[in-house]
């Protein structure tokens, strides 16, 4: 087994093992690896404390995924891993890996960014972005004043969603949310297509985007508009730092 903590090296690592479109090099800030480890098959790796939570969050791939220990989250990709399977959408099994607990599941996607000839419509009302996030949906990873949004869209004012840029540099689509009484209508699916469009026109190339594994109406929506599964995932906790955060 090597590791090292050179994100180069790691990036590197990533490409070979997992493919040139692999979701670690979405996840990896340059500064703030803390180290990688890998073998012939399995890719895993660590990063730095979060400036903000002081979380210290890795990811862990192949068909015997290599533990690091210290990690408060770990994403376990379970496509290859031999672990608790995740096909139901509404399973109650959970699972540990690596002495950390199971929490959610989850999916990532990514997709070349291309021209849908759809119009882009910018939506700056923070005050309207926020209750209607709060009244659509259950949660949002992302909301207004977050310093890491480029910007949001929206298909009038019943659909919107927000493109960031992370802290190693991808791009990615988030807080996906439809007005409950217009949900059905191709609202999303015209809201992700003027989104692409709209990075395409500003040169850039590749997208990214999470999905709750249960959410199938969201995925198909997305595979529609030319995503593709890269990761399905299994978050696992420490138990001290659900224990912390409660």
């Amino acid at each position: 087994m090597e590791s090292t903590q050179d994100y180069q090296t790691a990036i590197s690592w990533a490409h070979e093992i997992l493919g040139p479109v692999n979701t670690p090099r979405f996840y990896i800030p340059p500064k703030r690896l803390d180290k990688a480890v890998r073998d012939e098959q399995n890719f895993s790796f660590i990063l730095k404390p979060d400036p903000s939570d002081g979380m210290k969050y890795g990811q862990a791939f192949g068909k015997a995924p290599i533990v690091i220990n210290g990690w408060d989250k770990c994403a376990l990709d379970a496509s290859d891993a031999p672990i608790s399977p995740i096909e139901s959408s509404e399973s109650s099994e959970s699972s540990e890996f690596g002495g950390l607990v199971e929490k959610n599941r989850w999916d990532f996607y990514a997709a070349d960014t291309k021209d849908f000839g759809t119009n882009f419509e910018e939506l700056k009302d923070d005050a309207y972005i926020s209750k209607f996030l709060e009244e659509n949906t259950d949660g949002s990873s992302v909301m207004p004043g977050d310093t890491e949004i480029l910007f949001w869209a929206s298909v009038g004012r019943d659909a919107l969603a927000a493109v960031v840029q992370w802290e190693s540099g991808a791009y990615i689509i988030a807080s996906v949310a439809t007005k409950i009484s217009e949900r059905g209508k191709g609202l999303a699916t015209q809201l992700i297509q003027q989104i692409m469009t709209e990075l395409h026109h500003r040169g850039i190339d590749q997208v990214g985007l999470g999905v709750a594994h249960k959410n199938i109406a969201a995925k198909k929506v997305y595979e529609r508009c030319g995503f593709k599964p890269l990761s399905t995932f299994i978050n696992y906790f420490s138990e001290s730092w659900l224990e912390s955060h409660k």
